[in-house]
């Protein structure tokens, strides 16, 4: 709970300062991704081994690029039959920034904290008492599964400093990807591939709306 409060604080933090006039919180999300390394690095309560910090071998970045590009190519299938998202009706609703956002931040700050810093801990109290396909996982993974799905149903919006209701998140597809992620982590050992995978997920599927948008 201190570690949710403290990755809470410093993702409020530069947006309720105003330090920042993008439109994606960069200053949250680097916060997000420093205050681990500190209580790895600095403090030393977690080891670098622990949170996934070590470099995976060749088959872990292949399985993180697997696995994201088969979520990309879910979500290509999807964008093909859906209409672009009512909230963005023009091109310059969805700048170049937001693409750059997708592409980089969301991968690095939430993989360390949630399938880093939080795994870790529930691990060390836990266990990981399952195998599933040469994985070792256990209640640890469910949780920070549930938890992450639930961040992204149930957000806080500084823009409207409220919190906002996504259900479009609960579905089938967001329930395995969540899992794909914890599986990831836990086969190899890192949250690099992990990163990679996010970011593909995120910044394709960004890509997609702003060809869409450019197209019309």
């Amino acid at each position: 709970m201190l570690a949710i409060c403290l990755d809470t604080f410093f993702l409020l933090l530069p947006r309720m300062l105003e330090i920042s006039k993008f439109h994606w919180n960069w200053e949250g999300k680097i916060l997000e991704f420093i205050w681990p390394l500190v209580v790895v690095y600095g403090f030393k309560w977690l080891t670098s081994k622990e949170v996934g910090l070590n470099l995976p071998d060749t088959k872990g970045w292949l399985l993180g690029l697997g696995m994201g590009l088969f979520f990309v190519i879910w979500n290509f299938l999807d964008f093909l039959v859906q209409e672009t998202p009512s909230t963005v009706t023009s091109i310059h609703e969805f700048p170049l920034e937001t693409l750059l956002f997708q592409f980089s931040m969301p991968g690095l700050a939430e993989e360390l904290v949630v399938r880093g810093v939080y795994l870790a801990i529930l691990n060390h109290y836990l266990g990981r008492q399952w195998k599933l396909f040469g994985a070792s996982f256990g209640w640890g993974a469910l949780l920070v599964t549930v938890a992450f799905m639930m961040s992204h149903v149930l957000a806080f919006s500084p823009k409207e400093n409220q919190l906002v209701f996504n259900p479009q998140w609960i579905d089938v597809q967001t329930i395995l990807l969540c899992f794909s992620l914890v599986y990831v982590r836990e086969k190899t050992g890192s949250i690099w591939p992990c990163v990679l995978f996010h970011n593909l997920i995120n910044g394709l599927s960004m890509l997609f709306i702003w060809i869409k948008l450019f197209l019309v």
